[in-house]
């Protein structure tokens, strides 16, 4: 548990957002903080007042989430005089130091409301600062041309918003097995792979959105979290999340949301989404141990009243949540001995135990390492990935060329047709092409090499199997399958 809201209504709670984006990623541009105790803004015309007490558990850093967008902000006791705030990207930072367990901060929004009706008619041509349009110089076009032919036949700015966030939800998968990053190379790679967190498919929502001359910017901070009944919502790691927010006229900044599995609280009306998140037990999949965060990260700076920079650092990847509930307990008292053992027969079966846990792998890793031909190599990865299908009902066959078996596992495990389909295309053309070999080296606008890239299909094949058998199998299938 990061921190816990008791509030009279329910919300993502944004943390930030981040309007500058360098080509490698989303942040804070350097921004005067404004002292926070009592009214810091006004809310939108026909906008919903929520009240908020935060209470910080686990949640460190300086930025507070709060729901959009806040009005009204204090600090309780010793923090009235620790709390800063930016209008531009909404957000909240406590000076002084990091957030720590126990402080509160009683915080008043003005939810806005939006309807499809009324964003149609918008135009998006002033958010204030052109910093929401820029893009790096070297951003590449494709991209824009992507864009523009997934929109192709919108008739306004919010369904072109629409079309591409429907777009992501249909045709790409949720997934955290795959390589960090939002640049514009992880932009492209993502946009091939189709597969991706959210921190992606919010960068790359707002980057796209840009690149057609629509103001965007990417919000960072968790979804709405385990409400009790009683208005008070428990906020854990797997609740921090990313989403695109889209400028309109006259309207002000509205998020849309093309993670899927994720959806916005009272966001319903516009984007067609029900509100969504990651309810899984509190100790993941199969309750075993502390959750991690998936937060995104505005790697940047603010400047507090006195101009003083103020860190603001959300860490990017997963990153451990200490388990802060229960206090560790003291450290026994041993009695003093004048002699010297050592337990050598515990120690002896622990490391027995660890060999026999890490032997399978261990010869998985030896085995790879020895092929060294790379039509070898993608034989190997096409032997993996229809061995890993087989578990989840899959009827491959030897006597299938690569296409069939790609359409079989189409018919019987959609979530891993994409990456089988892509991995199934390399070996057909390596099979049948005169360059086929010389062809698995070659690197694609990406940097990556195409056996790099079946290299990486094959895992999210193998990693969508795994998510889908019950742990028993996983377990057989980690000390049964050598290859």
């Amino acid at each position: 548990e990061l921190f816990v809201v008791a509030a009279d209504g329910d919300s993502y709670w944004r943390s930030s957002a981040l309007p500058k984006f360098d080509g490698r990623t989303w942040g804070l541009p350097e921004r005067g903080l404004d002292r926070a105790d009592g009214a810091i803004a006004q809310g939108t015309e026909g906008s919903i007042d929520i009240r908020q007490q935060i209470t910080i558990s686990a949640l460190g850093g300086a930025l507070l989430p709060a729901a959009a967008d806040p009005i009204a902000a204090t600090g309780a006791g010793d923090l009235r005089d620790d709390l800063r705030f930016n209008e531009d990207s909404a957000t909240l930072v406590k000076t002084g130091g990091d957030l720590e367990r126990g402080d509160v901060f009683d915080i008043l929004s003005a939810s806005p409301r939006y309807d499809a009706a009324t964003l149609s008619g918008a135009s998006s041509n002033d958010p204030g600062d052109p910093i929401y349009f820029e893009l790096p110089d070297d951003f590449p076009s494709s991209i824009a041309d992507t864009t523009r032919q997934v929109t192709a036949g919108a008739a306004s700015n919010y369904e072109i918003a629409l079309t591409l966030q429907n777009w992501f939800r249909s045709e790409f998968d949720y997934s955290l097995e795959i390589q960090e990053g939002h640049g514009n190379n992880e932009i492209e790679a993502f946009l091939r792979n189709r597969v991706g967190y959210c921190e992606q498919f919010a960068g790359s929502y707002a980057a796209m959105m840009r690149s057609i001359g629509i103001p965007a910017r990417v919000a960072v901070g968790f979804t709405q979290g385990a409400n009790d009944g009683a208005g008070n919502y428990s906020v854990l790691g797997r609740n921090a999340h990313a989403w695109p927010e889209v400028w309109f006229d006259g309207i002000g900044w509205v998020p849309f949301e093309p993670t899927p599995g994720r959806g916005a609280p009272n966001a319903q009306d516009y984007t067609g989404v029900e509100p969504q998140q990651d309810d899984g037990p509190a100790g993941g999949a199969e309750g075993a141990g502390p959750t991690t965060t998936v937060a995104p990260a505005p790697a940047s700076t603010v400047l507090d009243a006195n101009g003083v920079p103020v860190p603001t650092t959300v860490p990017d990847r997963p990153t451990p949540v200490p388990e802060q509930d229960t206090p560790a307990p003291a450290a026994p008292v041993t009695p003093v001995d004048d002699g010297f053992s050592v337990p050598w027969r515990p120690l002896a079966l622990l490391a027995f135990i660890g060999f026999v846990l890490a032997l399978p792998e261990l010869v998985r890793r030896l085995r790879r390492a020895a092929i060294t031909d790379p039509k070898d190599r993608l034989g190997h990865l096409w032997t993996r990935a229809t061995d890993a299908l087989r578990d989840v009902g899959v009827g491959y066959r030897p006597d299938l060329t690569p296409t069939e078996a790609a359409t079989a596992t189409s018919a019987t495990f959609p979530l891993a047709a994409r990456p089988m389909r892509s991995l199934a295309d390399v070996v057909t053309q390596v099979a049948f092409a005169p360059d086929g070999d010389d062809r698995l080296g070659q690197e694609g606008v990406l940097g990556t090499s195409t056996l790099q890239s079946a290299t990486s299909w094959c895992r999210q094949v193998e990693q969508a199997v795994a998510d889908t058998v019950g742990p028993l199998r996983r377990v057989r299938r980690y000390f049964t399958i050598w290859n």
